[in-house]
């Protein structure tokens, strides 16, 4: 087996972990049982366990940030919320587990907790400049109100990963809660 192959079937025995057991469960014995590898060579690619779950968490994060946002040149409000709204559950859904275990660990996720801050808060500067042209909210209104939103849309995509709700209405009621407040606050300006 390659050195790249043997590599990231390493860590895809630590990804394997972090989901089913939790990251404290990620020790190098553990991790060299479930990958089927000697604990010497799991070393031999990590210095550690820090190291380890910090490669791992730089592999899988940039599925889990997604590219920056961009608006469609005839893509209404709706429908770019719409969008992004399902594309963000999706990518929560399928490694919010993983990411959000391992970025609660300090010495993992310094290092990623920084691009993290930066992608939020640009995404932040979009949709609070997007509210404001769209709906008049008033200058400097829009970033809150985008950032509340983006809570909204969190808590959906934790809600689609703690039971059996239905996706679809998940996210039609997303997109509803988004919409609608944007235009009742731009009612009561």
């Amino acid at each position: 087996m390659a050195p790249e192959d043997r590599q990231e079937l390493i860590l895809d025995a630590a990804a394997r972990i972090v989901v089913e057991e939790g990251v404290s469960a990620a020790s190098m014995d553990r991790v060299a049982s479930e990958a089927e590898v000697s604990k010497p060579l799991v070393y031999a690619y990590f210095d550690n366990r820090s190291n380890l779950l910090s490669t791992l968490l730089v592999r899988e994060y940039p599925a889990f940030q997604g590219s920056p946002v961009k608006r469609g040149d005839d893509e209404s409000f709706e429908d770019l919320i719409r969008r992004t709204t399902l594309d963000f559950i999706d990518r929560f859904v399928a490694k919010g587990v993983l990411i959000q275990r391992l970025l609660n660990e300090p010495s993992v996720a310094a290092d990623v907790l920084k691009k993290q801050a930066k992608g939020r808060e640009a995404t932040v500067k979009f949709f609070g400049e997007l509210m404001e042209e769209e709906f008049d909210v008033p200058k400097g209104s829009g970033d809150l109100i985008a950032e509340l939103c983006m809570g909204i849309t969190r808590s959906a995509a934790q809600i689609l990963l703690r039971d059996e709700s239905d996706h679809d209405r998940v996210v039609d009621t997303t997109v509803q809660m988004i919409v609608g407040s944007a235009e009742k606050l731009a009612n009561r300006q």
